[in-house]
This record gives C-alpha cells, sequence and structure tokens, in this order.
C-alpha cells in the first residue's frame, strides 16, 4: 500500500523516474492469470480503477496509472521449442535475447535490453533488424489474455488468440497486436523466432549540431539533413539498418548499426 516501504521499492521499478509522481493507492503483484482475474473483479465490485505493468518501461507512465497497479514484472516463465519463444509479462528483451542466443536463434526485439517483451510487442515493435525485418508484432503467433468483464462476461475471463486458428476473435487477435494495452492484459506470448546466422555487427551514432540561430535556417538546415537521410537510406546495402534519426532543438541525430553475415 501507499506509503509502505515496499510500495516505494516498487514505484522505483518504473523505468522513467519522472513517472513516479503518480501515486497509485496499491501495487499488487499476481502469479498467475488466475490472480490478475481476482484482482480484476475485486477492483470492479470497489469501482476502483486499474493498470497493469510488465516491465514499466511506459515512458508516459502510463503503467502506474489508476487507483491500483497490478504488476507483473515476476511473471517470468520462458520457453524456446523449435521455431517459437514463449515469453511472460516480465520478461525483458535481454531475458529473450540471452534464451535465444543458445539456441542459434533471434527475433525482431527492442533496443533497450531493460524493455518488456510483450509490452514492446502488442505496441508495435521496433528494434535494430526492423528494416528489413519489420516489427516484432508480426511474429506474435498467440496470446493468452484476461479480458475484463463485459456484457456477456460478468467476471473477468481468459481467452487464448491463435493467429492460425482463432476465427471468432480474428479481430481481437490483430487489435491486441498493436494497441494490445487498450484491450486486455497479456499474461503469455509465443513468438515466430528466426536462425541465428554467424554476423559482424557495427553501431554508429551521427551528431550533428546546428549551429543556426534563427528558426527558419534551422528549419531549412533540419530539412536538408533529412533530405540527405533520406538519400543515405535509398543508398544503403540490405545488411545496413538505420534504426532512427531525430531532431532536436539544437542537434540532429542518426543511430544506424550495420550487421555483415559470413
Amino acid at each position: 500500500k501507499r506509503g509502505t516501504k515496499e510500495y516505494k521499492e516498487q514505484l522505483n521499478k518504473q523505468w522513467n523516474k519522472m513517472t513516479i509522481t503518480k501515486q497509485p493507492e496499491m501495487i499488487i503483484k499476481p502469479k498467475n492469470k488466475e490472480d490478475i482475474e481476482n484482482i480484476i473483479n475485486a477492483c470492479k465490485e470497489q469501482k476502483k480503477q486499474y493498470t497493469f505493468r510488465g516491465r514499466g518501461h511506459s515512458i508516459a507512465g502510463k503503467s502506474i496509472e489508476g487507483e491500483v497497479v497490478i504488476d507483473g514484472m515476476d511473471m517470468k516463465d520462458m520457453e524456446v521449442k523449435g521455431e517459437t519463444i514463449t515469453i511472460s509479462p516480465g520478461n525483458t528483451w535481454n531475458d529473450i535475447d540471452k534464451a535465444l542466443q543458445i539456441q542459434g536463434r533471434y527475433l525482431v526485439g527492442g533496443m533497450v535490453s531493460t524493455t518488456g517483451g510483450i509490452g514492446l510487442a502488442i505496441g508495435g515493435g521496433i528494434g535494430w533488424l526492423s528494416r528489413k525485418y519489420g516489427i516484432t508484432a508480426q511474429y506474435i503467433e498467440e496470446m493468452e489474455v484476461v479480458m475484463p468483464p463485459n456484457e456477456t462476461h460478468k467476471k473477468a475471463y481468459t481467452i487464448l488468440l491463435d493467429k492460425k486458428k482463432t476465427i471468432k476473435e480474428k479481430e481481437l487477435f490483430w487489435a491486441m497486436a498493436g494497441t494490445g494495452r487498450c484491450f486486455g492484459i497479456v499474461t503469455k506470448m509465443v513468438l515466430r523466432t528466426m536462425k541465428q546466422e554467424q554476423q559482424t555487427i557495427a553501431n554508429l551514432q551521427v551528431q550533428y549540431v546546428l549551429e543556426e540561430k534563427e528558426e527558419k535556417k534551422r528549419k531549412e538546415k533540419c530539412k536538408e539533413l533529412v533530405e540527405r537521410y533520406a538519400t543515405f537510406l535509398k543508398e544503403t546495402k540490405g545488411e545496413e539498418y538505420t534504426a532512427y534519426a531525430f531532431v532536436s532543438q539544437s542537434v540532429f541525430i542518426i543511430q544506424a548499426i550495420c550487421f555483415t553475415t559470413f
């Protein structure tokens, strides 16, 4: 509960420390989907708003909004089986990468190792390999989802969304794979992985300081840099990936990574 030592410790696990000014009444740590269903039902009975936190990597602090935070950080079951990996809310991309590397496989994942795997995937998921292989959400095969009470269900309930078998909930599957936090709580996810080839990797960050003081000239320079960046993208080879480029008030930054297969 708010005010206890344990509460403060759990709140400080939020990735963006600027958001811990949000103070939910309590943080509850479930062990499984049944616990989550019971918490949701209790919140409904007591008319309390709740939210779910996986690894707490929401920049805007969405994972600690509401009166009750359902904290899934301790739910860490994970299994690599054949060409797929099954993950839970508490698994980070560091956990996932390590597990897959042992099996000689990989997956389009996050750029930050502490990001939660499920949270990234249901939000789309852009990573170092996205330019060639797309987003993480494309590789979702199954999702176990705890749904809130609705017109046909008076209590919270769990459904399995399977990309290959789902018929009735087909639209829900594709909605979850990109905007998932709007509909339910994903407690397990199965993702398709790829065979890992031997590679060398080079990481590059280019920063261009905008010295133009006038806003109009700074915008013109930014436009020029973006156009040059677009040309650079067209000229790069398939094994070279530019992760992102962005402009602040004074700096234009390109973060790139290059893979060479051998």
